[in-house]
């Protein structure tokens, strides 16, 4: 069996991954677990969508459903995890002798452990590997005292128990229903001229794009063997409930255009004082909760399934929707996966839904990222435990988990006089929130930041987990040339260094040192200050060669972040005058080569 492995945390197994499709080459790609709710972010055409093209065609194949997708073939592989359970290991590891227990030693042994699976082509085919079953049973019953024909027979048997298995219990009877991005609600023809319903068996089928929705609210409405109150009570006491103070719809409705055979359908809805109006008048974030709130109520009603059966597949929910609205839409959803014991599969380019799941336990983000024209995934786990220090510290996690790379300072004054060097040496090409996001430390809480490799555990906030592309500028806080630098200073260049991330490391003692006198003389129109020292303590009344135009002038109403916003709107400030300071230009030139490599510039 090719590539799997025991699971060391046995009640994790719920992994599926793929390879060998589309942009998914290098390297298996998905879900390292599956989660109530799983957030699928990442740039446009990153490969989001094929994630749940993924889900799709497994869960199709497994109710022997033949796939919509042709795009899987003998080359695509499937990662997932079976748990060895005792019923099916009974009939390979039967204890033979008179005792309770059902299993052999062997069996024992296996009973309950997590094996990693890969499938192949479209009929998910597994394929064994001897030497990893020998691998799987060493480690096993490490150290093994097991002879080479002991080995041989357990991998045989525990080929057939695999087999036997064929499909994770996590799998098993799940349907994805799937809305995307670009759906609509439409006025639809009458049930006898609809080409989407099977005549034979008299079936609606609620297609991805939004199709069938009319009919399938008229029929719940009018049809006997549909119970209506699923529309009237559950689905529109929800639609009141995300729609707040938006809107209040007494009732909702489904009618004839006209009494022909070809008549069309329209979903209406009555708002008091408004009276009843046609769908087609409505926005078509409106129509969005509708179709959700179909597919969550109606669906299930509708194929005779349980709720739990379900894996819901939702792409960009936040089109056409104001925040607060798919805030409240996004609640419901939280709920709904909660109480109902179903999943939600969600790609998402908004920060509202980032900000309101990326600490809650239930949720999962997984990031696609695409380099040239190879896709990966990772899942944001170390991410939540984190989140709340650098909330406190002003960032949010959608601006750090989408941006193209963070930049971290040490606070909100380095950020002003930054984002504007960087304005002035990209002339100016590269702006924040766009190309780059920057971060903030808080100086002395650099101490529980580290820049080590992604894969190495640390209990510090790594500056690479959450995002890979990372700057990172310290002040060196010297006092002179012979000035050693702060432990906590050293040891983060020594990581960035040693990964081959850029860090600067202020030759002058901090970055109000590289403010241009002119821009000061400007700023509080006075005249003939000296350029400010290397190692100057800045804000000094008592150590400045300016000091007597800073205590009277500056001292007295000195903020660092409005000095900050004051120089930079300075008609004084110049690449000519900052490029002759210190070493800023060198190092804002390679801070802007590297935003550009994020990018993706030539």
């Amino acid at each position: 069996m090719k590539n799997m492995r025991t699971d060391e945390c046995n009640n994790k197994c719920s992994t599926l991954k793929i390879k060998n499709y589309k942009c998914f080459q290098s390297d298996f790609a998905g879900f390292d677990e599956i989660k109530p709710i799983n957030i699928i972010i990442g740039r446009n055409n990153s490969g989001k969508s094929s994630l749940i093209e993924m889900l799709d065609f497994v869960t199709r194949i497994n109710r022997n459903e033949k796939s919509t997708n042709d795009f899987f073939d003998i080359n695509t592989k499937f990662k997932a995890v079976l748990k060895l359970e005792e019923d099916n290991l009974i009939p390979f590891f039967r204890e033979n002798r008179n005792t309770p227990e059902k299993l052999n030693h062997f069996g024992r042994h296996f009973r309950d452990k997590n094996i990693e699976v890969i499938y192949q082509g479209k009929d998910l085919t597994i394929s064994f590997e001897d030497e990893y079953l020998k691998s799987f049973i060493q480690r096993i019953f490490s150290p093994s005292n097991l002879d080479s024909s002991q080995i041989s027979t357990q991998k045989s048997n525990l080929a057939h128990v695999v087999d036997r298995i064929k499909i994770p219990d996590y799998l098993k009877n799940k349907i994805v229903r799937r809305l995307l991005s670009d759906r609509d609600i439409e006025i639809e023809k009458s049930f006898s001229a609809n080409t989407n319903v099977n005549q034979d068996e008299n079936k609606l089928f609620l297609e991805p794009n939004g199709i069938n929705a009319t009919y399938i609210i008229e029929r719940f409405l009018n049809f006997t063997g549909y119970e209506r109150t699923f529309v009237t009570d559950n689905l529109l006491t929800n639609l009141n409930s995300i729609m707040g103070k938006d809107a209040n719809f007494t009732q909702i409705l489904c009618q004839q255009h006209d009494s022909s055979n070809d008549s069309k359908w329209e979903i209406f809805l009555e708002e008091k004082k408004k009276g009843l109006i046609p769908l087609s008048k409505s926005g078509s974030g409106l129509k969005t909760i509708i179709l959700v709130l179909i597919n969550i109520i109606l669906i299930p009603e509708l194929d005779k399934k349980p709720i739990a059966d379900y894996f819901f597949c939702f792409e960009e929910l936040e089109n056409n929707l104001h925040p607060a609205l798919l805030k409240r839409l996004f609640l419901f959803i939280n709920k709904t996966a909660n109480e109902k014991n179903c999943h939600f599969f969600i790609t998402t380019h908004s920060n509202v839904v980032i900000d309101l799941f990326s600490s809650n336990d239930n949720t999962q983000i997984v990031h696609v990222v695409k380099d040239s024209k190879i896709s990966s995934t990772k899942t944001i786990d170390s991410y939540s435990d984190k989140k709340n220090i650098l909330e406190d510290l002003g960032n949010k996690a959608s601006d750090l988990l989408q941006a193209n790379g963070i930049i971290w300072l040490e606070g909100p004054s380095d950020r002003i006089y930054l984002n504007k060097w960087i304005e002035i040496f990209s002339d100016p090409k590269l702006k924040e929130h766009v190309h780059y996001e920057c971060a903030f430390y808080g100086g002395s809480i650099l101490t529980h930041h580290c820049a080590e490799d992604p894969d190495i555990y640390v209990d510090k906030i790594n500056i690479n987990n959450i995002n890979s592309n990372a700057i990172l500028i310290a002040d060196s806080d010297k006092l002179s040339e012979d000035s050693e630098l702060k432990e906590r200073v050293k040891a983060i260049k020594e990581q960035s260094e040693k990964n081959g991330s850029l860090i600067w490391i202020t030759k002058a003692k901090e970055i109000e040192n590289y403010i241009p006198k002119e821009c000061l003389e400007e700023c509080y129109g006075i005249e003939k200050l000296d350029d400010i020292d290397q190692f100057e303590l800045f804000y000094s009344t008592k150590k400045s060669k300016n000091k007597s135009y800073w205590k009277t002038n500056i001292k007295k109403d000195y903020n660092k972040v409005d000095l900050a916003r004051k120089v930079v709107n300075t008609k004084a400030i110049s690449k000519e005058k900052l490029e002759i300071i210190f070493d800023l230009k060198e190092n804002i030139e390679n801070i802007c080569t590297e935003i550009e490599h994020w990018n993706d510039f030539n």
